[in-house]
């Protein structure tokens, strides 16, 4: 059967598989390239995502404000909302918002389902990923101020990775803070409203929300491209070296093939094309754990950040990778494919003899 194969297949078989090592120095190099340049490109997807994300977290409100003072009036328009600060037993600070419906705050589960503010409670999905709380499951909520403590039951999760925080009825916060049902300190709003500054702590709309992050990803952008050039040079940096092992173990095959009538074109086609897809497998290896530790770092990062990132990478980062990690590929061949042209068969064959 053997006698079947052709020479081109037994010189591939025999260089993949004739020294292992070589073959795991090669298809490591490459996949650990194309992770770093992946990994870095994914993180800038990800981070323009973030505006994106957040945008929609926001419900159907384009502006919030946080008052300094309590309110019974509301002269300025928008909807009212009673907010407090509170804390969980491990001392985690957390955000009490208490609304009298859901017209505006458009809260939504991980369906895209609505989510309703009555007398339940409902707590957003940073949290519940953070700190393992789900629905039905009992939690406690402390007042810093009277120290007093609150046993809730979650009844919903709402998607907003950027806020911790336990949505309800205006009546439970105020329960909650002591204070009367009637009063609040935060306007939501689809229109921008003329409110004193005066009177306002902080606010933020969905329109520059965009403009602070992408100033934020600028600052960013020097570094993550220095970290896919790494990508790329650890790439040409171990072929180069697996490619060269390559040469350097058939320097006599390759004399013979010279005697034997074959160009330099042929053997380096004979000796080098089947390399390539070690190098594909180890680009397509690479994907799904670029994929998992970037969720796993977001997620292990997101009580830091206070913010909990989903793992977005783009079509076409997918393909920019590819191209870039297989350009650090072939540079790595041409270097070394000049090593064949300038090996002396005589001296080769001599050599292999003594």
């Amino acid at each position: 059967m053997g006698k079947h194969v052709s020479l081109r297949r037994k010189f591939s078989i025999r260089s993949l598989l004739g020294n292992p090592g070589r073959t795991c120095v090669l298809f490591f190099g490459v996949f650990l390239g194309n992770f770093v340049v992946l990994w870095a490109l994914g993180c800038l997807d990800t981070a323009h995502n973030i505006s994106t994300v957040t945008a929609e977290n926001m419900g159907h409100y384009n502006y919030q404000y946080m008052l300094g003072t309590l309110e019974t009036e509301n002269p300025y328009g928008g909807e009212t909302m009673l907010s407090a600060s509170a804390e969980d037993c491990d001392g985690n600070v957390l955000s009490l918002f208490g609304a009298d419906g859901n017209s505006l705050l458009g809260l939504r589960d991980s369906d895209g389902n609505d989510l309703i503010v009555d007398n339940g409670y409902i707590i957003t999905s940073l949290y519940s990923t953070i700190h393992g709380v789900g629905i039905d499951d009992q939690m406690t909520v402390i007042n810093p101020l009277t120290l007093e403590k609150y046993h809730l039951k979650i009844t919903g999760i709402a998607e907003n990775n950027y806020a911790s925080a336990i949505y309800t009825s205006r009546k439970n916060v105020s329960e909650m803070c002591g204070i009367d049902a009637s009063l609040y300190n935060t306007i939501l709003s689809k229109e921008k409203l003329d409110i004193p500054q005066k009177n306002i702590v902080t606010s933020f709309s969905r329109y520059t929300i965009d403009e602070q992050y992408e100033a934020a990803i600028t600052q960013l952008n020097t570094l993550i491209y220095l970290f896919a050039g790494v990508g790329v040079l650890l790439c040409i940096i171990a072929v180069y070296i697996a490619v060269n092992m390559t040469v350097t173990e058939n320097r006599r095959n390759i004399s013979m093939l010279g005697i034997l009538g074959y160009d330099k074109a042929s053997v380096h086609k004979l000796l080098l094309r089947d390399n390539i897809w070690v190098v594909i497998l180890a680009i397509l290896c690479s994907i799904p754990c670029v994929i998992a530790a970037s969720a796993a770092v977001f997620r292990s990062f997101a009580d830091i950040l206070g913010y909990l990132m989903d793992v977005y990478i783009k079509p076409s980062t997918y393909l920019v990778s590819f191209l870039l990690t297989l350009a650090g590929y072939y540079v790595s061949v041409f270097f070394v494919s000049h090593k064949i042209s300038k090996i002396d068969m005589v001296e080769s064959l001599k050599d292999n003899r003594e």
